[in-house]
């Protein structure tokens, strides 16, 4: 990433819940492996039908897997789009799972309802960690300095790199000439035409 990024206290505290959420599903993880088979037991126990038992029991040797995966991918940014299917799909699992409990066999509420909530709270975790998975341009990829800032998968630039005035495009230097107002010239008069003198009109029979 871009030096630039890191000066951003929002990038700072995404990459911070990020990293310290994927350590805590790599932990747990392997804290479940310690005991397998005691943890696959209690994942299918008490689901009602014995096929469900089975399915519940076969899924309890898989989910610490998946939260080991989920935690590296988070905390190194290998892979996040399976990263966080895997991710999400694991924890997902949790709050269903002990509901069927409650609908199939009848388990109180009181006793699956807690840890529950307590997943619910993994998952909203989840989501905000999940924001520190992509860059700025949204694609999942990185800015590359030597290229400019540009990231290497989508081409756009998702942070400030180097000098910022010298990514903003130059402006154009030319400047429309000011339009030259036309005064309009006074029309001249025309000259005013002179009368013809009136001709004197004598009757004939005057001058006789």
């Amino acid at each position: 990433m871009c030096h630039s990024c890191y000066s951003s206290p929002k990038h700072t505290a995404k990459l911070l819940v990020r990293i310290g959420f994927g350590l805590s599903l790599l932990f747990t993880g392997i804290a479940e492996y310690r005991d397998p088979t005691g943890f696959a037991n209690s994942v299918g126990q008490g689901l009602g039908y014995s096929w469900l038992e089975s399915l519940g029991t076969m899924w309890g040797y898989v989910l610490p897997l998946l939260f080991i995966l989920g935690g590296l991918s988070m905390i190194f940014k290998v892979l996040p789009k399976i990263g966080t299917w895997i991710t999400g799909l694991a924890l997902v699992s949790i709050p269903a799972g002990l509901m069927l409990k409650s609908a199939a066999s009848g388990v109180s509420l009181g006793d699956t309802m807690p840890p529950a909530m307590n997943a619910f709270i993994w998952i909203l975790v989840f989501m905000y960690a999940v924001g520190g998975m992509k860059s700025h341009c949204g694609c999942g990829g990185s800015c590359n300095c030597s290229t400019g800032g540009a990231c290497p998968m989508c081409g756009k630039n998702p942070c400030a790199c180097g000098d910022k005035k010298s990514a903003m495009p130059a402006k154009s230097t030319m400047t429309s000439a000011p339009s030259a107002t036309v005064k309009a010239m006074p029309k001249k008069k025309a000259p005013a035409k002179k009368k013809a003198p009136a001709k004197k009109t004598s009757s004939a029979l005057e001058e006789m």
